[in-house]
C-alpha cells in the first residue's frame, strides 16, 4: 500500500499551476472561480448525495459526498483561471 501510495505523488495537478501561477493575472481568477464554484458546489453535493452517499459507503469514502463540490470548483478554477493562461503561455 505505501508503495501505491509513493506513486501517486507524481500526479500532474493543472489545478495548482492556475492557482499557484507567478502571473496575477492567472492566479486570482482561478483561485475565484475555485472559491465561486465551491460555493455553487454545496448546492449540486446536496442534490447528488442519494447517488453520492452510497458509493461513498461502497467504497468507505468518508468524503465520497463531497466529490461533486469538488469536481465543481476545479471545473471553476480551471475556466477562469485557464482562459488568461491560454492568451498569456
Amino acid at each position: 500500500m505505501a508503495m501505491a501510495l509513493a506513486g501517486c505523488q507524481g500526479f500532474y495537478d493543472p489545478i495548482e499551476e492556475l492557482v499557484d501561477h507567478e502571473q496575477p493575472l492567472v492566479s486570482v481568477p482561478a483561485n475565484v472561480g475555485a472559491f465561486v464554484m465551491g460555493v455553487v458546489g454545496v448546492p449540486v453535493a446536496v442534490v447528488a448525495l442519494p447517488i453520492s452517499v452510497p458509493i461513498s459507503v461502497a467504497n468507505d469514502a468518508a468524503l465520497g459526498p463531497l466529490g461533486p463540490m469538488f469536481a465543481v470548483a476545479q471545473v471553476g478554477a480551471i475556466v477562469l483561471g485557464g482562459l488568461p493562461w491560454l492568451v498569456l503561455d
